[in-house]
Order: C-alpha cells, then sequence, then structure tokens
C-alpha cells in the first residue's frame, strides 16, 4: 500500500497500540523502580530531577552562595548565580507529573507511551499499513534500547516522542494535495518542544525532513515556502522561550546553559573539552570522533529488538520501498544517517563508546531506531505478503537473539545498583547515630566536587531544606560550613577498611564531626609496634615540611611509644619526650592545604627508602589577628602505607598501631 493513500486504522489495529503503549507506559515505570532504583550509572538523571524540583519551587537558577558547599553536578557559575546544564522542556515534564500525582515516574511512563503511539502514527503516515505500522512501533517500544532508556530520568525518549509526533503531524499534513496549515503549524510546536527538551537533536531530526519537502516540491517554490513559514510559526514560541531562558540564566539570548554551566568547555566542534573545568579534560578530534561513530554503529544493533536480523530486515526494506517510493525511503534513509553523521562534532558522542554495548548503549544514536524499524516493518510485511509464516518466524527468530543480546545489559545494570546500594546503606547506618537530629554529611574529599555526583543518590533539594543535607568537602573551609549551621550534627564521609578486611571493596564509613579551638593544640600520639620491625620512628606535618623523630633503633613487636606534637600560629613543633631528630623533609608541594598529618614508621633500619608506615589525617586552620589560634576537625583519615612489593597507600584503621588524642 502506497504512503499516499488515505485509509482509517482498523480498530483491531488501534487496540494493538494502545496495548502496546499500556505495556511502554508500566515498562518504564517497572524498569525504574527494578533495574535502576539507584539510577542508571549515568549522573545526568538526577539533574534533572533537580531542575524538575527547582521549576516546582518557581527558580530557574540557584543562588551563587550555594557554589562553595553545594554545588550540585552539572552546574556553574553564570550571570551572577548557578547555571543548571539542561534546557526546561523535560524538567518541566517531570514538574507536572510531580505536582498531578505526587510523583516524578508518571512522566517516564508517558514519555514511552507516547513514543510508542506517535512511532505507530508516524509510520502508517510512510507506509499506509496499519500492520506494518502495529510492527514498527512494537520495534520501537519493545527494543532494548527503548525499554532500558525509559526507565531512566533521561530526556532522550521523551524527545524521541515529539520528533515522531512532529514527523507524523507533517507528513499527515504533506499527503494532501494542498498541505493543511493547522496541521504543519502543530507539527511545528511539537519540534518546538523537542528544541525546549534536546536543541540540537531537533534539527537534526528535522533535516531530513526539509530535504523531503525539496525533493518532493522543488518544482513548486510557493509550496515550498508556504509549508516552511506554517511549521515555522508552530516552532516560534519555542524559539521565543529558548532566547528568554537563556537570556534569564546566561545573560545572553544564544548561549545554552550547557556551556555556561562547562564555561565553555562543553561545546561542539573539536579540540579539549570536557564535562566542567574541573573534570579530566579530553582531546577530541576527528580520529576520535569516527572511532566513536564506528563503536557506537558496531553496538546499535544488539540494542534493537531483533538485532542482526531486523537490521537485515530493515536493508531489504529498504530496497523494496526504492523501488515503489524513493522519496519516502530516502527520507528514512536520511533519518538513519542524520544523527551518526550530526555527531561526529559533539565531544560527548566519544564518553558512549564505554557503555556502547552493556551501559545505556549509544544513546546519542537513540533515533535511528525509528527508520530501522519502520523499515524492518516494510520488509517483513513484504516478506509476509507471499509467506504468511515469515512473520511468526521472525518473531521467534527476535525473541532468541533478543534474549542473547540482553543479559550482559541486565548483568551490568545490577552491578551498577549492588555498588550504589551498598554505598547508600552504609551512609544510612552511619547516620542512625543522629538520633532524629538534622544532619550535615560532608562528602569524600575528591578533585573534582559535586553534590550528586559521583553518588546521585546523595542529593540536596534546590532550597536545601532537608533533615539530611549533604555539603562538597572544601577542606579547613569545612569550619565556616559547621559554623553556618549550628542546628545540624555534622558528619564527613571517608572510605575506611578494618585490618584484615577486603581492600577491593573499601567502605565509606560516616565519622561525627567537631570543631576544636584553642591559641595552641597539643597532639598526642600513642604508637605501637605491631609490626615487629625493630625502627620506629613518628612523623608529623603541617604545609610543605614533614619532621621526624627517630624513637627507637632495637623495638620489640607491640612495645608502645607516646610522643606529643604542638601546632600555632608559629608552626608545627615536637614537644616530647626526648628523641632524636631526623632531617624535615621539604615536599615539592602541599597537596592537600590545611592538612596536618600525625603518624609513624616502621622498618629494620633507621633510614629505609620505603618503610611502611601509619597516618591520621585531618584538616586545621590557622587564625592569624585578635582571634590567633588553630581550629582542628576532628574528623580523620585513616591510611596505612605498605612497602615493597605492594608500595601503596590503602585507607585501612590504624587500630592499636597509631591513637591520637588533642588537648588545648
Amino acid at each position: 500500500m502506497l504512503a499516499t493513500e488515505r485509509t482509517r486504522p482498523s480498530r483491531r489495529g488501534v487496540i494493538v497500540v494502545v496495548a502496546i503503549a499500556v505495556i511502554a507506559f508500566v515498562a518504564a515505570i517497572a524498569i525504574q523502580r527494578n533495574i535502576f532504583p539507584f539510577y542508571s550509572g549515568d549522573h545526568d538523571e538526577p539533574v534533572y530531577r533537580f531542575q524538575a524540583e527547582m521549576l516546582r519551587l518557581g527558580h530557574i537558577n540557584i543562588p551563587l552562595a550555594q557554589n562553595q558547599f553545594f554545588r550540585p553536578w552539572l552546574s556553574g557559575p553564570a550571570h551572577g548565580h548557578l547555571v543548571m546544564a539542561f534546557q526546561p522542556g523535560w524538567p518541566s515534564l517531570l514538574m507536572v507529573a510531580q505536582v498531578l500525582t505526587g510523583s516524578m515516574l508518571v512522566a517516564l511512563g508517558v514519555a514511552a507511551a507516547l513514543t510508542a503511539s506517535a512511532a505507530f502514527a508516524f509510520a502508517r503516515e510512510l507506509l499506509g499499513s496499519t500492520r506494518q505500522a502495529v510492527l514498527a512501533a512494537a520495534l520501537v517500544a519493545l527494543s532494548p534500547f527503548t525499554l532500558m532508556l525509559s526507565g531512566t530520568y533521561l530526556n532522550y525518549v521523551y524527545a524521541l516522542g515529539l520528533y515522531l509526533v512532529f514527523a507524523a503531524l507533517l507528513m499527515h499534513a504533506l499527503r494532501a494535495e494542498s498541505p493543511r496549515p493547522l496541521l504543519l503549524a502543530l507539527s511545528g510546536l511539537a519540534l518546538g518542544a523537542a528544541f525546549l527538551t534536546r536543541p540540537y537533536d531537533a534539527v537534526l531530526f528535522a533535516v531530513p525532513f526539509a530535504g523531503y519537502i525539496v525533493a518532493t516540491r522543488r518544482h513548486d517554490l510557493p509550496a515550498m515556502a508556504r509549508i516552511a513559514g506554517w511549521v515555522a510559526l508552530g516552532v516560534v514560541p519555542a524559539l521565543a522561550i529558548t532566547f528568554a531562558y537563556n537570556l534569564a540564566t546566561t545573560g545572553a539570548l544564544t548561549r545554552f546553559p550547557v556551556s555556561a554551566q562547562s564555561d565553555g568547555y562543553s561545546t561542539f566542534g573539536w579540540g579539549v573539552r570536557s564535562i566542567a573545568p574541573d573534570t579530566p579534560p579530553l582531546n577530541f578530534n576527528v580520529g576520535e570522533a569516527f572511532s566513536s561513530m564506528g563503536t557506537n554503529l558496531w553496538a546499535l544493533p544488539t540494542w534493537i529488538f531483533g538485532t542482526y536480523l531486523t537490521c537485515g530486515l530493515a536493508i531489504y526494506g529498504a530496497v523494496k520501498l526504492w523501488r515503489t517510493h524513493r522519496a519516502i525511503c530516502g527520507l528514512l534513509i536520511g533519518l538513519a544517517a542524520v544523527f551518526p553523521v550530526g555527531y561526529l562534532v559533539w565531544w560527548a558522542s566519544s564518553l558512549t563508546t564505554s557503555g556502547a554495548r552493556s551501559g545505556l548503549g549509544p544513546h546519542y544514536y537513540l533515533p535511528v531506531l525509528v527508520p530501522v524499524a519502520v523499515l524492518a516493518a516494510h520488509g517483513i510485511g513484504e516478506l509476509a505478503a507471499s509467506r504468511r509464516n515469515v512473520l511468526v518466524g521472525a518473531l521467534v527468530i527476535g525473541v532468541v537473539l533478543t534474549g542473547i543480546a540482553l543479559p550482559a545489559k541486565i548483568d551490568e545494570k545490577h552491578i551498577v545498583e549492588d555498588v550504589s546500594r551498598a554505598y547508600d546503606g552504609q551512609v544510612q547506618r552511619g547516620l542512625r547515630q543522629r538520633d532524629g537530629k538534622p544532619a550535615l554529611v560532608i562528602e569524600e574529599r575528591r578533585p573534582a566536587s559535586y553534590i550528586m555526583e559521583p553518588y546521585p543518590f546523595l542529593a540536596n533539594p534546590p532550597d536545601l531544606k532537608s533533615d539530611v543535607l549533604y555539603a562538597r568537602d572544601r577542606g579547613p573551609l569545612d569550619i565556616d560550613l559547621i559554623e553556618q549551621h549550628p542546628d545540624r550534627k555534622p558528619y564527613r564521609l571517608v572510605r575506611e577498611v578494618q585490618p584484615g578486611g577486603n581492600i577491593e571493596k573499601i567502605p565509606v564509613v560516616v565519622k561525627a564531626q567537631s570543631v576544636l579551638r584553642a591559641p595552641e593544640l597539643a597532639i598526642h600520639a600513642a604508637i605501637v609496634n605491631t609490626s615487629g620491625l625493630r625502627t620506629v620512628t613518628a612523623y608529623a606535618r603541617f604545609g610543605r615540611t614533614v619532621q621526624r623523630r627517630l624513637l627507637e633503633t632495637s623495638a620489640t613487636k607491640n612495645e608502645r611509644f607516646e610522643v606529643t606534637w604542638k601546632v600555632g600560629p608559629h608552626g608545627l613543633t615536637y614537644a616530647g619526650p626526648p628523641a632524636r631528630r631526623i632531617r624535615p623533609v621539604k615536599l615539592r608541594n602541599d597537596k592537600v592545604p590545611g592538612q596536618l598529618v600525625v603518624g609513624a614508621t616502621f622498618a629494620n633500619t633507621p633510614a629505609p627508602k620505603d618503610p611502611g608506615s601509619v597516618e591520621r589525617r585531618y584538616y586545621l586552620r590557622v587564625r592569624r589577628g585578635p582571634a590567633r589560634g588553630v581550629e582542628l576537625l576532628t574528623a580523620d583519615e585513616e591510611w596505612t602505607r605498605f612497602g615493597p612489593p605492594l608500595r601503596a597507600w590503602i585507607p585501612i584503621a590504624n587500630g592499636p598501631a597509631l591513637q591520637v588524642r588533642f588537648s588545648r
């Protein structure tokens, strides 16, 4: 049946499509709750939820005051406030779902059902066959690609649904001898909604349709102009909202939040790129772009229902369609090609390669699923016309091939869930000691520190009104944070494994935090020679100088030593008992400014090259002026250094080997 024929879809076909949409709706929610309860491992997910909550509270920006301690992932300073990276389209739907139903989960189901329904409508406009359109909709909705992404808070499935609404309305309008202005404007409205969600993708998706209009109406320029005008009219409101949003967030009409948030590092083209200024940069070049495209395209079939069989059927369907309707076939081939080609200039396409087969797939290529599904449905329809058992056989083989490809993808998701569940459980168990009091939890120290990354489930609301508040570790500046929240019980998260524990799975520990203030602090270190080695040395560091004292060269196993250091505005000094002074060590730099280190080494010689050591590390700040003195945070990090052959620092609790207390 040709695409130009007008027939109403059969009642049975409509019922089947509704059933597919309902299945997609339920599956999206079920997958999120059962496979992604702690998110998918893509750290963009909590950002969309965060922005939805911002909108619910009536905000599109975050106060710049949150930058120091509460800066959320994918935010950055711009125009006098913190800017979030994403456009408001998908967060708006999440917000509406939250307000109307009390849960953002409903939005996931709506996006999946919309995509399934719109895929049917689009396929039917192209192929003119209800059966083939139902099959195309099933391939789109039930492919692992769509199912997995529909169970996340990412915006890919919702955006795909909007693209397909645009495409179905546009093709329906173009089928008439005189295109209907209202349908054209509505198609533009859907494209505009997609632009508010994923601007670049909306443009890419529209390009093949522009080519189709030119190819089919190249001899009627006035008609082309009218079509473009009515579609543009529908897009205008979204463009106005986009530019207004850009102006309010970044201060410039054409500067998008993702560029502002990343300080210009996350942009199109080749060069040094990064998701944020303080995250590892990537030298994205032409070779990397084509290599990433190859990896992603090779993995793509494994995410489609029926995998390589479906791709083969799509090729067959393209050959058959080319013979009867080249313009539509060209449109579908263009849709299949435009995203891989378009993403050659987007640096983050190289980041999807690591999960191309078992992560979340090459998710920038999700729209490619549509032309593959439509062409495969046409190919199956052509084969089934002469061989009625083809459909059953294709279904059976498709299920088998999908079943072969699926386990590795599911296993990957369970690994993410298990790691996240273990971490969250350790944190929540540690917080039971607060006895119901509001808590301030300072997260682990990392080079690039954000809330919601790398643990998206440890999140704050935009207004910071929460029983448990998570904060970035800012070294000695944490003292100011604790002072700003005197009503909260402060804690610090550190990695620590008990002696003899599994160092491959070092748990997180919640340590109660307090601030010691004094003109001068005495540091009392009790050292026990648990190693049984002969030479014991005590040392301490504040700044770039390590001070050392040789305690014993013929120590016995479990022999105990006690030393005292003093730290104040004058610096760090040894305070007894008498011990031989070893020449201080000057470090090249202070890797963690404001860190006080108290430690001991155990060896068989007084000057070993690589001794075993134990340390406790604290944050300390020196006060100048009238309030002269020091301030120390009591929650420490415990580390153990192993000599040859391991030669590594591991966060192992010191146990009896090193105990430290302070006095004023």
